[in-house]
Formats: structure tokens, C-alpha cells, sequence
């Protein structure tokens, strides 16, 4: 099923055709007070065209099936394990996915990203993220 319009005029309609034409996504943020960005989460509220609130149903539901899959990504000051289980960024970043008719493949959460101005992906997550695309 296709997504609704939104009552808001503006570019967001171009963002969903490019939403519906891509092969699959990455949505990424990095973590601020515990979650995604400012930014972001306004994007994922723009994003209710995916969802719809059925008739006599007491949750609502998403238009689309997961046909395409989605990398999601995310950075936080704390240590990586404790972003996973302390934070919702993650979480949010899934819901995005789950919008637009994703299968979250895969996740990274690069941890401590304040310890160095100089910071690099480390080897390991290289490899992670170069199995997964």
C-alpha cells in the first residue's frame, strides 16, 4: 500500500518518493539525551504518512510490508554496550526502518566517540559494516 499525503505542503513529498524509489536504507543518528536528534525525530514524525490508525483496531498499523532492508546507525559518548541498553536510539532508528517497509539487517553503535577528536572506526567495525553492505 502506498503512503499517504501529508496535509503539510512541502519538500517532505519529494523525500518520499526518493524513500519509495531506494533499494534499501542506512538511517543514522547520533545519540543526544539518551535518543536520536532533533532532526531526526521531526523526520520520523513526517514519516506518519506510513502509518495509519484502522478502524476499530486499538493500535495503530503500518502500510507496508518489510520488502527492502535497512543498516542502522548510531554514536553515543558512553561506551557502545552501554548505548545499547541505556539509550533508544537504536530503537527509534528501527521504527524509521519498520515505516518505510524495512528488515533492519544490521546495527552499529560506535561507543565513546568523545574520548578523541581524532576518532577512527576501528578495524573491527570495519569489518562489520563491509559483511554487511
Amino acid at each position: 500500500s502506498a503512503p499517504g499525503k501529508c496535509v503539510i505542503d512541502d519538500d517532505m513529498r519529494v523525500i518520499i518518493e526518493k524513500l519509495e524509489a531506494a533499494d534499501g536504507y542506512i538511517f543514522a543518528s547520533p545519540t543526544n539525551y539518551g535518543t536520536v536528534t532533533a532532526l531526526f525525530k521531526r523526520f520520523l514524525e513526517r514519516m506518519v504518512v506510513y502509518g495509519y490508525w484502522p478502524w476499530n483496531k486499538p493500535f495503530p498499523a503500518y502500510r507496508k510490508e518489510e520488502t527492502k532492508s535497512a543498516i542502522c546507525v548510531s554514536s553515543c559518548a558512553a561506551p557502545s554496550l552501554m548505548g545499547r541498553i541505556d539509550f533508544n536510539t537504536l530503537k527509534t532508528l528501527k521504527m524509521a526502518a519498520k515505516n518505510v517497509g524495512a528488515k533492519v539487517v544490521d546495527t552499529l553503535l560506535i561507543g565513546l566517540i568523545s574520548s578523541d577528536q581524532t576518532l577512527t572506526v576501528t578495524a573491527r567495525d570495519r569489518k562489520r559494516i563491509e559483511r554487511t553492505v
